[in-house]
Order: structure tokens, then C-alpha cells, then sequence
């Protein structure tokens, strides 16, 4: 029996998300854009980490016969998502999971989206790992995080870089833990983007919104942080075949369909 997840501390913050999330937004709208190009249809997709919604509405506008499911660990994230969902024909399913130990079968879906959710997670392997294990052989993962050059303007006036309440990976990293969670064909890219703030309040504000600071860290910050620069990183990458194991710390898991197996009867 799975248990409910546990209140998170995005709980807190779905109601005024949106009002912050442009960067968000943006972001999630350029992974998409990966998606150009490739002959690839699938039919059932999962969004992870899906906040309101936002993103799980574009996918279906790009794949409307799929099936596409929004995850999210905050219960009350979900309940804003439905506003987006649609009342009469809903456009895509809601469910609450935790990232790391996903509520699905193995090989559920053909195309796994996962838009700004590393940054919050302190193992990346335990999430690409899975994100194999939910994604059936030949299906696509697109995933974006924030590299090491993302908010240098608020480090020096919080004092300390130990103050941003994210974990940054840089290209090389990202690529290294999709190899290690036994992906194949990764391809990697970075944007460099650019947030303006009426003021300090403003700025802060925004990152305490979608969970980049703690409340409490506000008060110590001292010198401008009116401008944001963000490093963001993305890769899209394939998972192999069934046979290929999975990959994790504690070793390798082989794979095999059970259809493959054979069946040797004993006489007598």
C-alpha cells in the first residue's frame, strides 16, 4: 500500500505561485521547445513536479489525444492545478506523488517532462533513476534545472551562497547522472536569462514565492538585488531498451520483459 505524501513545504505557497512563476513558466515553455523536430508521438505522458498546471495545459495543447498526468508532492499545488485542468473534458489527470517514489508501473509512460524540480531535490540520481523506471523502453525525458551561474546577484547580498535554498548543477553533472541512471543519447543545453524587479522587496518576494529562499532569510539581506541572472540547463535524453538495467547506488537491477523469459516444463 502506498502512503498519502507528506505536507510539503510548498503547501504554503500555491496560492500566490503564480503570481511569481514567470521564470517558471518560461523555462517550462523552452524544454517544450526540445520537442521540435522529433517524430514522436506519445500517447501517454507524465509531467512531474507540475506546481498549477501551467505546463501540464501546454502539453496537452501540443499532444491533445495523449494521456497526460500532472504529479505534484503539494497537495494544494494539485487543487490549484484544477482551475487549468478544465471542468467538462479534463486535460490532463492529477495526481500527488513524491518525485523520487513514483506512484506508477514500470514503463507507464512514452515522454516524461520535469520542468525546475532538481533544484529542490538533494539526490538527483534517486529521481533520474526512477524517472527510467516509470518510462518505457524508447520513451523521452526532458528535464531542466539551474546551473551554477543562476542568481549571482543575491549571493553576495545574502552574504553567503549557503543562503539559496537550491541545489545548482552545471551541464557536465546533469549529463553524468542521466549516464549513471543508464539513459542513453543525452543532449544538453543552457540559457541564460534575465528577471527585473522594481526593488529588493520585489525580488525577494518572487524567490521566497516559489521556494528558491525561506522566510527567514529575508531579513538578512543587505545591497541591491533588483536584476536575477538564471543559468538554466536542460537535457533531453532516451531510455534504452528493457534489457538494459537500471542503474543506482547500491548497483544495477537487470530488466527483462516477461515475455522473454522462457518456460521449461519438468516431465514426471
Amino acid at each position: 500500500m502506498i502512503e498519502p505524501p507528506k505536507p510539503c513545504r510548498f503547501d504554503a505557497l500555491a496560492d500566490d505561485y503564480d503570481r511569481h512563476a514567470e521564470i517558471v513558466r518560461e523555462i517550462g515553455s523552452r524544454l517544450l521547445d526540445r520537442l521540435e523536430g522529433l517524430n514522436f508521438a506519445p500517447e501517454r505522458i507524465v509531467d512531474l513536479g507540475c506546481a498549477t498546471g501551467a505546463l501540464a495545459r501546454q502539453i496537452h495543447q501540443r499532444y491533445p489525444s495523449a494521456v497526460t498526468v500532472a504529479v505534484d508532492a503539494s497537495r494544494p499545488m494539485l487543487g490549484r492545478a484544477r482551475r487549468r485542468q478544465g471542468w467538462w473534458r479534463a486535460r490532463f489527470e492529477r495526481v500527488c506523488g513524491q518525485a523520487e517514489r513514483l506512484p506508477f508501473a514500470d514503463g507507464a509512460f512514452d515522454l516524461a517532462v520535469v520542468n525546475l524540480v532538481l533544484p529542490f531535490l538533494s539526490d538527483p540520481e534517486a529521481l533520474c533513476t526512477e524517472l527510467r523506471r516509470v518510462l518505457a523502453p524508447g520513451g523521452l525525458l526532458l528535464i531542466s534545472s539551474l546551473g551554477p551561474d543562476s542568481l549571482n546577484e543575491l549571493r553576495p547580498a545574502l552574504g553567503s551562497g549557503e543562503t539559496v535554498a537550491v541545489r545548482l548543477i552545471d551541464v557536465q553533472g546533469l549529463g553524468d547522472v542521466l549516464v549513471r541512471a543508464g539513459f542513453s543519447e543525452p543532449v544538453l543545453d543552457t540559457d541564460w536569462l534575465t528577471t527585473t524587479h522594481a526593488c529588493n522587496d520585489q525580488a525577494l518576494a518572487e524567490l521566497s514565492g516559489l521556494g528558491f529562499l525561506a522566510p527567514t532569510e529575508q531579513a538578512s539581506v543587505e545591497g541591491p538585488v533588483s536584476q536575477l541572472s538564471w543559468e538554466a540547463v536542460y537535457a533531453s535524453a532516451w531510455s534504452p531498451e528493457a534489457s538494459q538495467p537500471l542503474r543506482s547506488g547500491d548497483g544495477e537491477i537487470a530488466s527483462v520483459p516477461i515475455e522473454r523469459i522462457g518456460i521449461r516444463w519438468r516431465k514426471g
